[in-house]
């Protein structure tokens, strides 16, 4: 892999940066929308994704991130959220979402049944399709 991709990574990874402003970074003479299109590309290689999530699972082991340990620090901070004089909602509410995320609460329920060439997916009636936007039960 060249190093520019190498340090193309990092930047993405460790600095803080986004795709675009990190390819920007390693090729300077670039346009901007040429670099969201080109970072996107460069993302989506095989060697640059095995890399990426190389440098991820180093970060996730040096920094000891678990999913259990970042549910309890988010329980931790929903609480904290919650008491005192001046509760902070949002923030408590923000803490939620993010766990039932993780938890993946959020997905629906399908169960697709088939025949004679005709497939009907049918979705939890307890439960809104987000990608439909409207939340109508079948």
């Amino acid at each position: 892999m060249k190093k520019e991709h190498i340090d193309f990574v990092e930047l993405y990874l460790t600095a803080g940066y986004t795709a675009t402003s990190a390819y920007m970074e390693i090729y300077p003479n670039s346009e901007p929308v040429s670099s969201w299109v080109s970072s996107s590309r460069l993302l989506r290689t095989d060697k640059v994704k095995e890399y990426v999530e190389i440098r991820r699972q180093e970060m996730i082991d040096k920094l000891g991130i678990t999913k259990e340990k970042n549910l309890k620090d988010l329980e931790v901070i929903k609480a904290m959220a919650m008491n005192g004089d001046k509760p902070q909602l949002t923030a408590a509410n923000q803490a939620i979402q993010i766990q039932n995320k993780m938890l993946g609460l959020y997905e629906p329920t399908k169960i697709e049944v088939e025949g004679k060439g005709i497939v009907f997916n049918f979705i939890d009636s307890d439960k809104k399709d987000e990608d439909s936007g409207d939340g109508d039960k079948l």
